[in-house]
């Protein structure tokens, strides 16, 4: 039973991660005025989150997933990608951890501290640049 739990852990890893940094882009949202529950917001995550370069791409991006028809594959393969690096990512720590326990805890910690980092300043400067303009 532990190998099947282990073999999840790095998607588990990857969706907590995706719904704290989208939480943390929300409150500051809200730090800057903005209601968090504006269907705006969404746009925004994804330009914050890296998924989109552009609000006007993601709101082109959203506008087409609300289609009926929607029948494009890029979406899954480009977080296919993004899952299968964080995966092998996950195994070369499992196998240092092998021989110095404790390194996944310290490399998790690491990790998620630096992308909580890395989105609120992706968050503040986005938000500061919509106020400026």
């Amino acid at each position: 039973m532990g190998a099947v739990a282990g073999s999840y852990a790095p998607v588990a890893l990857v969706g907590a991660a995706a719904l704290t940094d989208a939480e943390l882009a929300l409150h500051i949202a809200a730090a800057h005025g903005l209601d968090p529950t504006d269907e705006e917001r969404a746009a925004d995550l994804l330009v914050i989150g890296r998924v989109h370069a552009t609000k006007g791409d993601a709101v082109d991006a959203l506008a087409e997933a609300r289609r009926p028809a929607y029948d494009s594959k890029e979406p899954l393969w480009r977080l296919a990608g993004f899952v299968a690096a964080q995966t092998a990512a996950w195994a070369v720590v499992k196998v240092v951890n092998r021989r110095f326990p404790g390194t996944s805890l310290l490399a998790a910690f690491l990790a998620n501290t630096a992308s909580a980092n890395a989105t609120a300043a992706r968050a503040a400067k986005y938000y500061k640049s919509l106020k400026s303009n």
